[in-house]
């Protein structure tokens, strides 16, 4: 028998059938537009009703797969996730279908730098929700991050891990794990990222993975010597992108989101978690770990000169007037900001 968009397979995952793959794009290109959007009646559409109460069958990987595959287009992938989630019973899988859905994001048409698709932000407040009602303290935390970083992916655009790491102050150790993972990648020596890496990231997925190192980085528990050497990486002339959006990120988060301390390199990140998402929970960041990076900035600052796509060089401007009224600075370490802030305005 062959299967129409009109009747659900018996076995949803088997996706190597090219009966059952057929079956999702059909499905998928009955119920979207040309970009992949979803675009019909959700509440009325009885096959659609069907699927959903058959999440529980639908595993991350099957997900992962017909998205990764383009069995299905992304948009279309990201808002069968939304409706799969509030079905599913463990958290982990809550949080690793949300990962998933968020990877999508590189996949989606070109979109205007005054907001982003509120399927985005949704999935990103949903996240944050889901991390800070179910991961219950810090060591709930530790075994979500452990489990996290074992799969070895979701290193690009990784809202999960930013969300465990911002709300839940995992602890020293597994924050080292973390940042091993990501040093790991990269030689030192030669001052270059390695090609074939265990994470799989290359140059241009950089800048999607400095959320979580911003967010790590200004941990209570934030590992520093580890964090000394993130900073280091962020001198390195061949990664200027990775660094404006380290650095950009940092002081967002010093900054609680205040938009006239940053320029977000990411609209959909601006929107959905450094501005709107964060400062809806109870946050944990450190004063400690603040100044720390901030006074490397400021010792650094002629070699993180950085320049956005609009040919501004906004970030030494942000985290010097940052470190001016960071409480934790002293006198004389003002002063000498300030001096700098006037030299730029020169």
């Amino acid at each position: 028998m062959t299967l129409d968009s009109q009747e659900l397979p018996e076995d949803l995952s088997d996706l190597d059938s090219i009966e059952i793959c057929d079956w999702w794009t059909q499905f998928a290109e009955a119920r979207s537009d040309d970009a992949g959007i979803m675009n019909f009646n959700k509440e009325n559409d009885l096959i659609y009703q069907a699927l959903i109460s058959r999440a529980s069958e639908i595993d991350c990987g099957t997900i992962e797969t017909i998205i990764g595959d383009e069995i299905v287009k992304a948009p279309f992938g990201l808002g069968l996730i939304m409706d799969i989630v509030p079905k599913l019973e463990d958290t982990f899988s809550e949080l690793e279908m949300l990962q998933i859905g968020m990877s999508t994001l590189p996949r989606w048409p070109e979109v205007n730098f005054d907001g982003f698709q509120v399927e985005f932000l949704e999935l990103m407040w949903r996240t944050l929700d889901l991390v800070d009602t179910k991961i219950s303290d810090s060591s709930d935390a530790d075994t979500y991050l452990g489990r996290f970083l074992e799969l070895d992916k979701f290193w690009r655009h990784p809202i999960v891990l930013s969300s465990i790491v911002a709300l839940k102050s995992p602890n020293t150790k597994s924050l080292e794990k973390l940042f091993k993972v990501f040093l790991e990648i990269w030689d030192f020596d030669s001052q270059a990222l390695k090609e074939d890496n265990k994470i799989d990231i290359m140059n241009h997925d950089l800048e999607s993975v400095a959320p979580l190192l911003a967010v790590s980085a200004l941990s209570p528990n934030a590992p520093m010597k580890l964090v000394q050497k993130v900073l280091e990486i962020t001198t390195w002339a061949d990664y200027e992108e990775f660094g404006i959006s380290f650095w950009e990120y940092v002081c967002a988060l010093i900054g609680r989101g205040d938009e006239d301390c940053f320029w977000a390199p990411n609209v959909a990140w601006r929107d959905g978690f450094f501005v709107n998402g964060l400062w809806h929970h109870p946050i944990h960041v450190s004063s400690k770990s603040e100044i720390e990076c901030l006074l490397f900035y400021f010792a650094n600052r002629d070699e993180l000169n950085f320049e956005n796509i609009w040919g501004e060089q906004l970030t030494q401007r942000h985290a010097l007037e940052l470190l001016s009224k960071h409480p934790a600075a002293g006198k004389e370490l003002v002063e000498a900001a300030d001096q700098v802030l006037a030299d730029l305005s020169d």
